[in-house]
This record gives structure tokens, C-alpha cells and sequence, in this order.
């Protein structure tokens, strides 16, 4: 049943894209567009310089002045590295750097499991460069900011207390690992900021090139903007067909691919529900975030199982409780009185 289903959607978008080839290089060029001009330069070199710091073992290095504070919502030093790319890289480099620190070893499963719930973020570039651009004057952008960052703090302990992650200070200092059958070392414990992993000593051994680093990102780039292509496409054909002056059609944009969505509700809706739209639409990242942070947390080497136990679906379920803590807090605090 569920073949035919594919089979009939596949066939079915194969004559809409030949039916309105406008509309197919429209988008295409959009979504090749916005990756070539923007995501490229942009998250290239910080994954670049992310992967190099991750295996070249200078994630205490950096997160030093932050980790008194983010050690009390149960992350490691290495944890915290991935929280802050998070929040200043943007999407998908907070789960990407997740993804690497898990599959190296350096944080555990349960940790990684908090992390992926609360480390996409959109980028304060992003929100004070394009999203600011659409907002009215009578909107305090200082409140939005507020709105997108300060469910940060729920969230965590939410997700720290359901996947069982301890606070840093009372993790004991080595973590133990399990032997699997595949051969490789799992941890069962999170690590404390200063503990190792049995098998350090082998890792420098396995430590990839900056060739191999390079290839993997431009991999992971190549996906990227596939996905911004593919959802970009989408994003035009739903704004073609959408019922002139309806704002449902905007939303749903925004709930596809935020950067169109963004444009389309500024250009729909006015007051507190366009600047909330636009921020849940910033908020989610869209169904082409989804599917860039799935791209980034698969696997890249063979022992490691399908998205080395990260759950796609417990992100996205993460993203829609960010989403509606962040919009009633910026309506709420936008009323009046």
C-alpha cells in the first residue's frame, strides 16, 4: 500500500512539474539561489571550523567562559559546544555538531537526545538580518529576540528530565561504556566535563584528514541544498494555487520553507499575527530544516547505527513545543495592559 501511494505521488508530481515548468524553474532557482548566495558562505566554513575542533579535541578551549551556566541544564564541556553553534550558527549546525560529538564519543546518547531537542536555533544573523527586514516599526524586535531564545530554558529541563541527563556537577568522572556487538564503544553514562572515554588513546588513529572533513561538509552542503531546491519548489507552487488574500496559504509557506514564508506573511498580514507568524515560521524552520538537520544526524560510517539514535520525529515534536512556547510568549507580552 504504501509503495503504491509513493509510486502515485511520484508519477503525479512528474506531470505538475511538466505542466507548469515556470513555476518548476521559478522555484528551483529560488531555492539554488538562497543556498548559493547565503547558506554556502555562511555555514561552510563554520562547519569547516566545527569539525576541526571537534576532533582536534579544543571544544574545552572555547566553551570555557560559558560552561558554569550551561553545566546547571546538564551539559558537558562538549555539550555546551554544541549548544552555542546552535544558537549562533543557526540551523542545521547545532544537531550537525551534535551528530559528530555522538559519533565520536565524546558525549552520550541521552546527552545528545537533550541536545537535539534544544540545539537548532535560527541564527541572531538571520533574525536581525532578514526577519528583522519584514517586521513592522511598531514591533520591538528586542521582544522577539526574547520570544526565540527564552523558551531555551524549559525546554532543556524538560528534555533533560524525560531522556535522564544529570547535572554536570554530580555526573561522576568517568562514564561506562558498553561493548556491542558491532564492536564499537557506546556510552550508557553522560560523560563529566573532564572524563574520557576507554579507547582516547586510539582516537588520535582514526583522526580524518582536512580532506576527509572537507568532503564530509560538502556533502552534507550538497543535501542542504537539495532540500532548499526541492522545498523551494514546493514553497511556489503552494503560493500559486493558495486562495488570493487568504492567510492560511502564507502560513502554510512559512510552514514548508521559512525564508519564502518569512516574505509571503509579511506581505499578507499586518500587526502582532504577522510579526508571531513570522517568528513561529523562524521558530520551526519549516519542513526544509527537518529535513537538513535528518541529513546532517545520519550516519557516516558504517558501524554507526541509522541516525546514530538520534529520532527525527522527537525533533520535530521538540520544534513544535519551541514553536508554541515562543508565539504565546510574544503574544502575550505584546498585549496590551
Amino acid at each position: 500500500m504504501k509503495k503504491s501511494i509513493l509510486r502515485l505521488f511520484a508519477v503525479s508530481t512528474l506531470f505538475l512539474l511538466l505542466l507548469n515548468p515556470s513555476l518548476s524553474l521559478e522555484g528551483a532557482k529560488n531555492g539554488l539561489l538562497l543556498w548559493f548566495n547565503t547558506v554556502l558562505p555562511t555555514l561552510l566554513p563554520f562547519m569547516l571550523c566545527s569539525n576541526a575542533i571537534v576532533v582536534s579535541g579544543a571544544v574545552p578551549v572555547l566553551t570555557a567562559p560559558f560552561f558554569p551556566v550551561l553545566s546547571r541544564l546538564g551539559l558537558s564541556r562538549q555539550g555546551s559546544y554544541a549548544l552555542l553553534s546552535g544558537l549562533l550558527c543557526g540551523y542545521p549546525m547545532g544537531p550537525k555538531t551534535t551528530a559528530d560529538l555522538l559519533q565520536s564519543r565524546s558525549i552520550s546518547l541521552s546527552e545528545a537526545k537533550l541536545l537535539l531537542a534544544v540545539s537548532a536555533w535560527p541564527s541572531p544573523m538571520f533574525l536581525s538580518g532578514y526577519l528583522r527586514s519584514f517586521l513592522e516599526p511598531s514591533v520591538s524586535f528586542p521582544l522577539v529576540l526574547a520570544s526565540v531564545y527564552l523558551p531555551l530554558l524549559p525546554l532543556s529541563l524538560a528534555a533533560g528530565r524525560l531522556y535522564g541527563v544529570r547535572k554536570a556537577s554530580k555526573i561522576s568522572e568517568r562514564s561506562s561504556c558498553q561493548k556491542t556487538d558491532r564492536g564499537f564503544l557506546r556510552p550508557s553514562e553522560p560523560l563529566s566535563p573532564a572524563a574520557g572515554f576507554p579507547g582516547d588513546s586510539e582516537r588520535s588513529e582514526d583522526t580524518p584528514s582536512f580532506d576527509g572533513l572537507m568532503m564530509n561538509c560538502l556533502e552534507i552542503m550538497a543535501k542542504i541544498g537539495v532540500y532548499l531546491m526541492i522545498f523551494s519548489i514546493l514553497a511556489v507552487f503552494l503560493g500559486h494555487f493558495s486562495p488570493p488574500g487568504s492567510f492560511l496559504g502564507p502560513c502554510l509557506l512559512g510552514a514548508v520553507e521559512m525564508t519564502t514564508g518569512i516574505r509571503e506573511i509579511a506581505a499578507s498580514m499586518t500587526g502582532v499575527p504577522a510579526a508571531a507568524a513570522m517568528l513561529g515560521s523562524a521558530v520551526f524552520g519549516g519542513l526544509s530544516g527537518i529535513f537538513q538537520v535528518s541529513a546532517v544526524i545520519g550516519p557516516r560510517k558504517p558501524h554507526i547505527e541509522k541516525n546514530a539514535g538520534l529520532s527525527i520525529r522527537h525533533y520535530v515534536l521538540w520544534k513544535l513545543a519551541h514553536l508554541v512556547l515562543s508565539t504565546a510568549l510574544f503574544i502575550l507580552l505584546s498585549s496590551p495592559g
